[in-house]
């Protein structure tokens, strides 16, 4: 159960991972349905709640036809193994963003209209813009610090609509194969020494909380790893936000992985 005291936006449940599958129900009323388990889930509950108490009740099952596509290799855990929570946004809230940061400083994002953005470096204004009609904008930063493994130079980016801010880290960055077969980054060839990686606790399962995913980046780069495969799934957004910090190369990997369940059938060629 959970109270609200005073609708004033859009109301969202959010799973950030749960498996196999999950049917949403609130105030005894069907919502939704959700499959891939290592994705976020996010439900629009605002026509399901009231003000004051409300009850929520998930319905997890071990198995189901996304089992079928999420045939990994690890230890298989079910259940709610990320945050669960209800979020209220501003009517009018940003839905999605898409930003492309180019090596020359040029910044070019795709989201709402009339959107307020700037970039920000150390804490100082360095450009800011208003999206158009289209909700497009370009912004353009001079002399970036670029960033890599080594120096993993950050600046932050903010978006401002319908009173909401949504501050992202922001990072320039080029990646390249050269014609000597060469990973390139920023165009300075690159040795890979990577790891692949899947959250798990020795103790906890698939739960990882924010303290562990640290530990394990800080025991990577005392290994003078440099390169995260995620290894058939999405991690938690977090994980992600670290590796920026930190400075690692992510090889990043969504949730399907079917030979396993393919190689049980008969007649199948490779």
């Amino acid at each position: 159960s959970f109270e609200i005291d005073k609708l004033w936006g859009k109301v969202y449940f959010v799973l950030e991972g749960v498996s196999s599958c999950a049917f949403l129900y609130i105030n005894d009323k069907y919502v939704g349905f959700t499959e891939g388990s290592h994705l976020q889930a996010e439900f629009d509950i605002t026509d399901f709640v009231s003000e004051g108490k409300n009850t929520l009740r998930t319905v997890v099952y071990k198995w189901c036809v996304g089992s079928y596509l999420e045939d990994q290799d690890f230890f298989r855990c079910n259940g709610i193994f990320r945050d669960v929570y209800v979020l209220e946004r501003n009517v009018g809230h940003i839905v999605d963003f898409k930003i492309d940061a180019n090596i020359d400083g040029s910044v070019n994002i795709s989201t709402a209209p009339n959107t307020k953005v700037a970039i920000y470096d150390n804490g100082e204004v360095i450009a800011d813009t208003v999206t158009d009609n289209e909700g497009k904008a370009a912004l353009k930063v001079e002399n970036p610090a670029l960033w890599n493994a080594e120096k993993p130079y950050l600046y932050q980016i903010e978006l401002k609509k319908a009173g909401e801010t949504i501050l992202e880290n922001l990072g320039f960055r080029e990646y390249a194969i050269s014609d000597k077969k060469e990973f390139l980054v920023n165009g300075v060839p690159v040795k890979i020494k990577g790891i692949n990686h899947h959250d798990t606790h020795k103790d906890n399962g698939w739960v990882m909380s924010d303290e562990d995913i640290i530990n394990d980046l800080i025991k990577m780069k005392e290994l003078n790893i440099n390169t995260i495969r995620t290894s058939h799934y999405p991690p938690s957004p977090r994980f992600l936000d670290y590796c920026d910090k930190m400075g690692f190369y992510v090889i990043l990997e969504t949730d399907i992985e079917t030979h396993g369940f393919l190689r049980r059938l008969p007649n199948v060629g490779y």
